[in-house]
């Protein structure tokens, strides 16, 4: 004669509330699994067994092998030049005869004094073409600052005169003449000059 309607029902509901318990149970499963942001290496565990947690506790540490990042310090003077996005190369011990090429990822805003000397934290992202470098290498980084390209320049120890009025001695037809010029930008070893005399100037 068939199923009784009335169990059928019964049995329904029995499924129904066993497929909301199991869909509970699998959201709280789902919830205690740690699933990792990007592929990488967990480098620290900082949570013991039995331990208990909040959501703010930093359970572990990942590293992604892909991005290296080089962490330093610049002066309060040169910090005034410095841009996110500027272009740097890096040097290593552990790698002799290369150069990496990187760029200042971020600048803190806030300095920290140590004895006297106000210098402010920076990091540089590197472009490792796929190499892998351990974490605790120690690196130099060369900053652009500025840059000029199809300049004049002249050493610095071919200017005399003043700061406001520079002055060049250049050689026309044997006599010795001075002539003043405009400055433009200046390292430890070169001056910018933007007009005064020409390109093969003696």
């Amino acid at each position: 004669t068939g199923p009784d309607p009335l169990i059928t029902v019964l049995q329904q509901a029995d499924l129904a509330a066993a497929q909301t318990y199991l869909n509970a149970r699998l959201e709280t499963l789902k919830a205690a699994t740690i699933t990792a942001p990007w592929d990488g290496i967990i480098s620290e565990v900082n949570i013991d067994v039995d331990q208990d947690v909040t959501r703010n506790t930093p359970a572990v540490e990942i590293v992604d092998p892909t991005i290296v990042e080089v962490y330093g310090a610049v002066d309060e003077i040169d910090v005034l030049y410095m841009k996110e996005g500027a272009t740097a190369s890096i040097t290593m011990d552990a790698l002799p005869g290369q150069q990496l090429v990187g760029q200042v990822y971020k600048i803190a805003s806030q300095s920290t004094n140590q004895q006297g000397v106000v210098p402010y934290p920076i990091s540089i992202r590197l472009e490792t073409n796929g190499l892998q470098l351990p974490q605790g290498l120690t690196a130099v980084a060369s900053v652009v600052l500025r840059e000029d390209i199809n300049v004049l320049l002249v050493p610095l120890d071919a200017l005399y005169g003043s700061f406001d009025n520079p002055l060049v001695r250049v050689s026309n037809n044997g006599k010795i003449e001075e002539r003043p010029v405009e400055l433009g930008n200046t390292d430890d070893f070169w001056a910018v000059i933007t007009s005064g005399v020409a390109e093969a100037d003696l």
